[in-house]
């Protein structure tokens, strides 16, 4: 009786092991990896950013990610891990997003635009609710582009364009930036924020030819409207083109002509904190 009891346990183990590997497997370390099989299955990426020595990561993973609950909402998406100090992949990930702090759970869609993002910790059900109300608002945006954005009023049009950008997605920010500059009624002032945010959604995109024309002409608009303000911001703006074309060697001579020109600007810090990171290689050009 007692060898029959073992030897049901064994098979027990056996039948079961395969399971909870599936289980730890279903968070998925490659980036290129997940965003495929998003793609393939049209569903959203869950994206949790951590580091080896985020003591709250490994609290979020161990409370929260690992409770059946959490499972069974995660259940609609592709898992994707990034180890966010890598070197890697993962560092170049979390400099595209935008550098937020640990830990941070995202849900991107395969595209990479932002749908999501709560930062820190939170209890299960907190995270969950969090999460499904930015998922509410991520398709209210939707619904709102569907019935308004195909219009040519200024105001909807800027006003979707900027919540699109700022979900980083560049592509459809571009769509209505250009559609608003080409419409009636757009005034010297508006035309130029436009132009402003288009080159941030051209950069996005990676159209950096596109981007840099945009740029001159936002440039040349700016100072014709003596817009201190913004012509600084746009000043910045052409070396971070320059740095993410990769060239290294333009992005510090903008930087350093940004430092001169502007003696007083509140921008100055991050311009510092770039040209120190370029000379020591520590923002290496992409």
């Amino acid at each position: 009786m007692k060898q029959m009891f073992l030897s049901l346990l064994v098979l027990l183990a056996v039948c079961i092991a395969p399971r909870l590997v599936a289980a730890e497997e279903l968070w998925i370390a490659d980036i290129n990896q997940a965003v495929a099989l998003a793609d393939r299955r049209d569903r959203f990426l869950l994206v949790d950013l951590y580091a080896e020595w985020c003591h709250w990561c490994k609290l979020l993973e161990r409370e929260v990610f690992s409770t059946h609950r959490f499972k069974q909402f995660a259940n609609q998406f592709v898992l994707l891990r990034v180890d966010t100090e890598d070197g890697g992949q993962g560092t170049r990930f979390m400099e595209r997003i935008g550098s937020p702090g640990l830990p941070t759970t995202l849900i991107l869609d395969h595209g990479m635009v932002r749908v999501a993002t709560v930062e820190g910790y939170l209890p299960t059900e907190k995270m969950i609710e969090a999460l499904e109300s930015q998922l509410a608002a991520y398709h209210a945006l939707e619904k709102a582009l569907a019935e308004f954005g195909e219009g040519d009023d200024p105001a909807i049009l800027y006003t979707l364009g900027k919540e699109l950008q700022a979900r980083q997605d560049g592509e459809r920010a571009t769509e209505l930036y250009r559609r608003l500059l080409e419409g009636p009624g757009v005034t010297p002032e508006q035309e130029l924020s436009a132009r402003f945010r288009l080159v941030n959604s051209l950069r996005l995109s990676q159209r950096y030819d596109e981007a840099q024309a945009e740029l001159e002409l936002a440039q040349t608009l700016a100072k014709q409207l003596q817009n201190e303000r913004l012509l600084e911001h746009l000043d910045l703006l052409a070396a971070d083109l320059a740095r993410e074309r990769g060239d290294c060697q333009l992005a510090m001579s903008y930087l350093q002509t940004f430092l001169e020109r502007y003696p007083g600007s509140s921008l100055r810090p991050q311009a510092r904190r770039t040209l120190y990171a370029l000379r020591t290689n520590e923002g290496a050009c992409s």
